[in-house]
């Protein structure tokens, strides 16, 4: 063997060994623990409404798809949705390859067809990564998935929504390897086991467009509330009484809250309690019992910008046990940027 290609082969020996070595020290951390379980919410409406809700959040025009940048914590608007009868559709053979680490895919496989309801395909462009409950090393792992949304009626009142999560994969840079090209440096993509954060921004989106249609049904008498359901025979609404000071100086008395039951795994826990203005989106979630002493807060601001609020420490957030009320006396801080908000005040539910 020439001189020249001894040297070049323990060239490439070294870079090899380097690359091997620096991936060793970087490991892939999953933050959140028991991700897999089914996920659901239960809300006082007919399936029509909620699959309305469901067409209008992943329309056409709102999309604006794009590559993984520091503004993609939220992938509602990279995706499409198809239906059953779509070619776009996911072919239930695929889903059935991709169950090993997502328990509540493999459940919904698990429901005869006849029984499905109504389900839909919510998926990104194979380019559009967001970030989400992994880390790879020091650094959050581009993410990405597809979603099956499932909608089907619960009781003679109630529609019930699940989401669950298809081919959950993580990007992680690049890695030496054997490829299309022979030797070289490829994309290191892999799957992962489910998340349950974007399941329940899926969830989220899909119940602040639930609120929009309630509210153009009720008409514009109180343009800037949430609406009433009971226009559209729902059973359970709730009301909002809260203050806000600093960015958004306000107090808002009386206005209606989408009320709403989490299931997992067929069980009814937790609650979901979501008060939407014009321009306001609060949500609390208790995803299990034990949440309802330390449920989920979200705030975002909406349009023009969906400016998402971070829940500062020490606040105190609780929901009742009989899940009738939700308080919240907490400080938030814009992501990514200054400006702060105190919201304090309670969410209520009437007892079902």
């Amino acid at each position: 063997m020439a001189t020249h290609d001894r040297d070049l082969l323990w060239k490439c020996g070294i870079v090899v060994t380097a690359l091997t070595l620096a991936a060793g020290c970087r490991r892939l951390v999953h933050e959140q623990s028991s991700s897999s379980t089914s996920l659901e919410l239960v809300v006082p409406v007919p399936p029509g409404t909620v699959i309305e809700a469901i067409r209008k959040t992943f329309a056409a025009q709102n999309r604006r798809p794009g590559r993984t940048g520091p503004d993609r914590q939220d992938p509602i608007d990279l995706l499409s949705l198809a239906d059953e009868s779509d070619p776009l559709f996911v072919d239930y053979g695929q889903m059935a390859m991709h169950t090993e680490g997502n328990e509540a895919l493999a459940a919904f496989l698990g429901i005869p067809p006849a029984e499905r309801g109504e389900v839909f395909h919510a998926f990104p462009g194979l380019d559009d990564y967001w970030f989400s409950e992994y880390r790879y090393g020091e650094e959050r792992a581009p993410f990405r998935c597809s979603f099956v949304i499932r909608v089907w009626e619960a009781s003679s009142e109630e529609t019930g929504v699940s989401v669950v999560e298809f081919q959950p994969t993580v990007r992680l840079g690049k890695r030496f390897g054997l490829g299309h090209s022979g030797p070289g440096m490829y994309l290191d993509t892999r799957f992962v086991d489910a998340t349950r954060r974007d399941r329940q921004i899926v969830l989220d989106a899909i119940s602040e467009a639930l609120a929009s249609e309630l509210r153009t049904a009720q008409g514009p008498s109180q343009p800037q509330l949430a609406p009433s359901m009971a226009e559209e025979g729902a059973t359970v609404s709730g009301t909002g009484d809260l203050t806000l000071t600093g960015a958004m100086n306000r107090e808002i008395r009386g206005a209606n809250v989408l009320c709403g039951s989490v299931r997992i795994d067929g069980r009814n826990v937790g609650g979901s309690w979501g008060l939407y203005t014009d321009d306001l989106v609060l949500r609390i979630v208790a995803m299990t019992d034990e949440e309802l002493s330390a449920p989920t807060v979200a705030l975002q601001a909406r349009p023009p910008a969906r400016w998402a609020y971070v829940m500062n420490r020490g606040a105190t957030v609780s929901a009742a046990r009989d899940r009738t009320s939700a308080r919240i006396d907490a400080d938030f801080h814009e992501a990514g940027g200054s400006r702060v908000v105190q919201v304090k005040g309670t969410l209520k539910c009437p007892p079902k």
